[in-house]
């Protein structure tokens, strides 16, 4: 008995030294290291399948095998070398501009951490209100003439998305192409009759990278919480709105919902639509980099600078928090942030012994 004992304590000294070197080599938080090291130790077997399943860092080993970057790509040079060619050009001209130098330096920093590129020709359209943007929308889905890409994070089968629906049963029995990608866990009442009617129609409509395979099962926190819509390469729109009726009245819970969207024209609705294009190649493994879904804007809007970067699990480096840090680290009086996700990290929260006067959040 004692041996077996002796034994024993051996196995779990050697199972807890392989766990934490696995723990190291993912270069976690110290935080999530120690988390996951006293996970380890009160359920061993379970513990380790956990981390196995949604915890260990897949998007980084092996990862090129599957994803395609939302990064410049021989494609999307070919489609955006206009842009591509002119990014000296335009850094110049908004270094010339009464623009702060530390936007400059924002530029710089997304422009070479993920090939983010920067777009002078541009209009925007802020909308505070589910109403104005929907009734937008709408009315842009309605007068596409080639093509609509689709891309959200939610996508509610309620009386607001049946009204988008019957827009796009109308436009693909004109030839018009619409793609769609909605999150697997974000609409999970979106089954059944609602995704049906669409396929059935011609619309090609997926779960966004579904895991629901036993081979990608590890990709179950691949969440994709993207808000975007494209209309034949013109316009196109992005933000926080998801494809629900309670971003119009509130829903059930609230009198009012506050969000921000922002609708696009010019130059950089191309590179919205690259990042839907890398979505849909590595959900569907359909190539859509060709010049029919990426025209030249027609018209000059004036010189708007538009720079737009992603994070997620087709992103090779953490962009978004990379410029969430130099915003804030930029500060020199106060700081506001309004977000329904704070979850700030240790190098985040070492800015609160800056002495700012106002900090708020």
């Amino acid at each position: 008995m004692f041996d077996g004992l002796l034994l024993l304590i051996l196995i779990v000294h050697i199972y807890i030294i392989i766990t934490v070197i696995f723990l190291i080599l993912d270069n976690r938080e110290p935080a999530s290291t120690f988390a996951w090291v006293f996970i380890f130790i009160i359920i061993p077997v379970g513990g380790l399948a956990l981390y196995f399943l949604i915890g260990r860092n897949w998007r980084i080993k092996g990862r090129k095998r599957r994803l395609k970057y939302c990064q410049l790509t021989e494609e999307i040079k070919s489609l955006c070398k206009p842009h591509t060619n002119s990014q000296a050009q335009y850094l110049k001209a908004l270094k010339d501009s009464s623009s702060p130098n530390y936007k400059n330096k924002l530029f710089n920093l997304l422009y070479h951490s993920s090939d983010s590129l920067l777009t002078i020709n541009n209009r925007i359209r802020l909308y505070f209100s589910g109403k104005s943007k929907f009734s937008d929308l709408k009315a842009d889905l309605e007068n596409a003439e080639k093509f609509i890409h689709m891309e959200y994070y939610i996508w509610r089968n309620d009386s607001l998305t049946r009204q988008i629906q019957d827009i796009l049963l109308r436009k693909v029995s004109q030839g018009v192409e619409i793609r769609i990608l909605y999150d697997a866990i974000g609409s999970l009442g979106l089954r059944g009759y609602y995704l049906k009617r669409m396929r059935r129609a011609g619309i090609e409509i997926y779960p966004y990278y579904d895991f629901l395979s036993p081979l990608t099962i590890h990709t179950l926190n691949y969440r994709n919480h993207r808000k975007i819509a494209v209309i034949d390469g013109k316009i196109g729109y992005t933000g926080g709105m998801n494809m629900g009726k309670e971003y119009v009245d509130g829903g059930r819970r609230f009198d009012s919902w506050y969000d921000t969207h922002v609708r696009l024209e010019g130059e950089s609705v191309g590179v919205l639509n690259s990042v839907f294009a890398t979505s849909w190649v590595n959900t569907t493994k359909t190539n859509l980099f060709n010049p029919s879904y990426f025209p030249k804007p027609e018209q000059t809007y004036g010189f708007l600078p538009v720079q737009i970067t992603t994070s997620g699990p087709d992103s090779q480096w953490g962009t978004i928090r990379q410029l969430y840090f130099s915003l804030i680290s930029s500060a020199e009086r106060s700081i506001f942030i309004r977000t329904p996700y704070f979850i700030p990290d240790q190098s985040i929260y070492r800015f609160r012994d800056r002495g700012f006067k106002r900090l708020g959040c």
